[in-house]
């Protein structure tokens, strides 16, 4: 397509020159569409031209095919990424169903080591002495169910970023109290919080702190940011909410591990993770997924570290 647009441009050239009677120019420049197209739009069209309108037509061309050529690159790195990013949802959705079948056939074989096939072993409670048998029975079906659940969070994270980055998500823009939301997401996340000895301080501003904002959205927002703390945060969780003239604030950090200026660069990016053993418990689609949320709300969101700290900052319009 890009090619076809420049020698349409190339020829709209040659009929101009031809029209004003400069037939000696038109040598040179059909050895400059050669090389044109042959190149792929690498090579420009010499700017010596007999006046100066041919000279700014020329000019204009020029400008096009870089222009092309930027679109070339930017479809490139774009293909090379979507490639990327297939390869590692592949991955992702390979290994915890590897795992699921596995402790499947583990479980066939437990059924058929005590003397049952597997289409009439529906009792789990057999007598065989020790308890041995029920506990690994039910040891593998955890681990499924677990697995499973993650296959299944992957999959609804999926579905949401497309969602978002294909402009599908139905706002409703209104006015959220961003304290009376963040209680609710910590009062859900007391146990896992509590279970990991996480020390909490939060603080937030007197009076209602109100954002414009979709409360579904905002709400997901700060659940990821704090399930993001549970998996990769450890010890201390800081969150402070506050008003900034005509901005809604909020800061959340966490002690966690060594966080480089090349990490920090690309934490919002689809599939990245930190992860470094890639183990599956992080599908990298999370604060993807949160940065959407917040940039289509019209709010901003950055990320830093200092001290130890891992700190995410939000701010929106206040309402």
């Amino acid at each position: 397509m890009i090619g076809i647009c420049i020698i349409l441009c190339l020829w709209a050239v040659l009929v101009t020159v031809l029209y004003i009677g400069q037939r000696r120019h038109i040598r040179s420049l059909n050895e400059d569409i050669k090389e044109v197209c042959e190149t792929g739009g690498r090579h420009r069209v010499l700017l010596k031209a007999p006046d100066k309108e041919l000279e700014a037509l020329l000019k204009t061309l020029n400008d096009y095919i870089e222009q092309c050529q930027e679109k070339q690159a930017e479809f490139r790195r774009k293909d090379a990424d979507f490639k990327h990013q297939v390869s590692n949802i592949s991955h992702d959705l390979r290994t915890p169903l590897t795992s699921i079948l596995g402790y499947v056939q583990l479980i066939k074989r437990e059924y058929e080591a005590h003397g049952e096939t597997c289409s009439g072993a529906y009792a789990l409670h057999r007598e065989d002495g020790t308890g041995e048998y029920e506990k690994h029975v039910m040891e593998y079906l955890e681990i499924i169910e677990r697995k499973a659940e993650m296959l299944k969070n992957l999959i609804s994270q999926f579905y949401d970023l497309s969602r978002l980055e294909g402009s599908e998500y139905k706002f409703q823009m209104e006015a959220v109290d961003l304290s009376v939301l963040m209680s609710q997401i910590m009062a859900d996340e007391y146990d896992e919080l509590e279970k990991k000895n996480f020390r909490v301080d939060v603080s937030m501003a007197s009076g209602r702190l109100l954002a414009l904002a979709d409360a579904k959205a905002m709400s997901r927002v700060y659940a990821n940011l704090i399930q993001n703390v549970l998996k990769h945060g450890r010890d201390f969780l800081s969150i402070h909410i506050y008003a900034s003239e005509d901005t809604m604030v909020t800061e959340i950090a966490n002690q966690t591990e060594p966080v480089s200026d090349d990490e920090l660069a690309h934490l919002f990016d689809r599939f990245f993770t930190t992860d470094r053993m890639r183990s599956g418990q992080n599908t990298g689609l999370g604060l993807a997924i949160v940065q959407q949320f917040v940039i289509q709300m019209g709010g901003k969101i950055s990320a830093s570290y200092e001290d130890g700290m891992l700190k995410f900052k939000i701010c929106m319009k206040a309402a």
